[in-house]
């Protein structure tokens, strides 16, 4: 909501109350001066942006940190690939030897699909 439609609404709320409050208070007899009361509604709800559009700060902020966390959980070390293509080395020398898809699995310590990738990546690679 942009700051008008938020200033209308305050501005409409702010009316009712103090017509329902005047109501109450048997006060009808004294009309209120609508530029003061325009004035002091105003100032109010320049207020409520000023803290609204804090508050957004701070929450765009706080995402900011949240996205910098995260991309450096979701960062790979270089030892890692490092691992991976030691292993990926490891098995395809295992597959060169003559072992199958199971025992290259079974002697690294990895799962049948693992292998099954490195393999496949392998002979697309050759093909390409």
């Amino acid at each position: 909501m942009n700051r008008l439609g938020i200033f209308l609404l305050g501005l409409a709320s702010g009316l009712l109350i103090s017509l329902i409050s005047n109501n109450r208070t048997g006060e009808r007899d004294v009309k209120p001066d609508f530029q003061t009361e325009f004035k002091a509604y105003d100032a109010l709800f320049e207020e409520y942006m000023d803290q609204l559009i804090m508050k957004q700060q701070e929450i765009q902020q706080e995402i900011e940190k949240w996205k910098r966390n995260a991309r450096q959980v979701l960062r790979p070390s270089r030892n890692d690939f490092r691992i991976n293509q030691a292993k990926a080395g490891q098995v395809l020398e295992l597959l060169n030897q003559g072992y199958n898809t199971a025992e290259v699995a079974q002697k690294l310590g990895l799962g049948i699909g693992e292998v099954e990738l490195i393999r496949q990546l392998k002979n697309s690679e050759i093909t390409h």
